[in-house]
């Protein structure tokens, strides 16, 4: 009679729900996602400077225009100013504070270019060219840009702020990394307990039919049995202690986390409401001082103003026009900010690569 073991049918204790070729496998995916998690992270961090850099552009490029038309505007009143001196009409003093207004505006122009190239600058480093090179924009790239006109987005307004906290990719990450220690815990638990195998082999006659007659002579199923006890466990404790509190420290930085989060998405809220009523009252400035800047010049075409009033209330006017696109510029570093912080992916141009399986 001869037996043929075929091997472990069944593994009744050890190795039944985990082992560590299964480990491996599941260890590896949780792993490639915490790399696919660190991409994203990366991807974020990018877009956000990216956005952040464009709209300082942006409202740079306004504040160049206001100062470029308050320089028009001087330089074509002085031609006017120069007939009248020569027809006797004001005093010649009248020229030199005109060249006066003319040179500090020249000055705030040329600030104002300074900025804006160097917003350019910072702004090649995420756009690019066909070849990948960075490409410097001009003045004439600038786009028709109204902060208020240009709709603000009430996103978080409709949104339910739990779920957007748990969309955070570094959370993702965290219990990504969670899983991976509890999986640990799995293995090192599994390496102590013992081993119950249910065995199954076949057994088949050789030879003549021996003394135990007929009832050996055909082929039997054998299912049996094995257990067998690990004996040095040390090494397995101690690894499960270290992973159990690995687990545990993990636990707690969610927790420190989660809190973290709130704590910064509920200040970006408040920041981008005030930029918002910052930049509702810096246009009711702008309307103000055009209102009162061409009542002036109506009144200075009456002889009822002079020359001093206009420039200051043109002054007015042109950093009101400024303050109000430096605010709309806040309100966008705000709303940016925000969708970072909530990982609003589409909003940001971005597409989540992340395998879920």
């Amino acid at each position: 009679m001869t037996t043929y073991n075929l091997g472990v049918l069944f593994s009744l204790l050890r190795d039944r729900n985990i082992d560590p070729r299964r480990f491996n496998v599941t260890d590896a995916r949780l792993a490639a996602r915490e790399a696919e998690f660190d991409v994203l992270l990366t991807k974020l961090g990018i877009a956000q400077k990216a956005m952040i850099a464009y709209w300082r552009w942006v409202a740079l490029g306004q504040k160049i225009q206001v100062y470029s038309n308050l320089l028009s505007i001087a330089l074509e009143r002085e031609i006017g100013l120069k007939k009248e001196v020569e027809q006797g009409a004001r005093a010649a003093i009248v020229l030199t504070e005109s060249l006066q207004n003319i040179t500090q505006r020249k000055s705030l122009l040329a600030n104002a270019e300074r900025d804006f190239a160097i917003a350019a600058n910072e702004l090649s480093l995420f756009y690019r060219d066909d070849t990948g090179s960075p490409a410097i924009v001009s003045e004439k790239d600038l786009p028709d840009y109204d902060p208020v006109i240009n709709p603000i987005d009430k996103f978080y307004e409709l949104q339910d702020l739990n779920a957007l906290y748990a969309s955070r990719p570094e959370l993702k990450q965290l219990r990504n990394s969670i899983t991976r220690a509890m999986r640990r815990i799995e293995i090192n638990q599994n390496s102590l307990l013992p081993r119950l195998d249910l065995d199954f082999g076949i057994s088949q006659p050789l030879g003549t039919i021996g003394e135990g007659g007929f009832s050996r002579d055909e082929t039997d199923v054998i299912i049996g049995l094995k257990f067998t006890v690990p004996l040095e466990q040390r090494v397995a404790r101690g690894a499960l202690a270290e992973n159990e509190a690995k687990l545990d420290a993990l636990k707690q930085e969610e927790r420190l986390m989660q809190d973290q989060i709130q704590l910064e998405v509920r200040n970006i809220l408040i920041d981008l409401r005030t930029a918002e009523k910052l930049l509702l009252l810096a246009k009711d400035e702008v309307n103000q001082s055009e209102a009162l800047r061409k009542a002036e010049i109506r009144r200075f075409k009456k002889g009822a103003s002079d020359f001093f009033l206009v420039n200051i209330r043109e002054n007015t006017a042109a950093e009101a026009k400024v303050r109000f696109f430096l605010a709309g510029l806040q309100r966008e570093v705000a709303q940016t900010n925000f969708d970072a912080a909530t990982a609003n992916l589409e909003k940001l141009g971005i597409s989540e690569s992340i395998n879920n399986n």
